[in-house]
């Protein structure tokens, strides 16, 4: 602990590595080994948290059914790209994507259980490159769902 206080964690992985979306593409496993290079050099003040594989069900409170098994029918088909036309995948990519979310979720655990203040997750491939699904459905909570000013509540929270 850092002088009593609650410590900040960090989530990486050489799991990561295996979404290859080829040579051309600007997120390669070379850039995420730099990347994770560098978090290993982090002091060991900084708690180093595992991951897990996410579940279906819970990919699916934040993704359309319908969207799950596009990208698992386009991954197992050998597909070079998502049939949405945005996302560059390998045969790695379904099982690395599982892995992404569930570390993003330990991580998120790890603070609402208190052993740690907030975390970093370098995980890939990234959530900007899937679609969501109707997010609002969701019920905040994590401690900074408390924290939201009004401003960032929808607008129809705060009229």
């Amino acid at each position: 602990m850092n002088g009593g206080t609650t410590p900040v964690g960090v989530h990486y992985h050489a799991c990561y590595e295996r979404h290859d979306p080829g040579a051309t593409h600007p997120e390669s496993p070379a850039r995420y080994r730099a990347l994770r290079a560098a978090l290993e050099e982090l002091p060991p003040e900084i708690v180093r948290l595992p991951g897990r594989a996410a579940t279906v069900p819970e990919i699916l409170l934040a993704h359309e059914h319908w969207y799950h098994d596009l990208v698992y029918r386009d991954v197992e088909a050998f597909a070079d790209q998502l049939r949405t036309g945005d996302t560059a995948i390998c045969p790695e990519s379904y099982d690395v994507a599982r892995e992404a979310a569930g570390g993003v979720l330990a991580a998120a655990e790890a603070v609402m259980r208190g052993e740690v203040s907030r975390v970093f997750c370098a995980v890939r491939p990234g959530q900007g490159e899937s679609q969501p699904a109707a997010l609002p459905r969701l019920v905040p909570s994590t401690r900074a769902a408390s924290r939201r000013s009004s401003a960032d509540q929808p607008a129809s929270a705060t009229a």
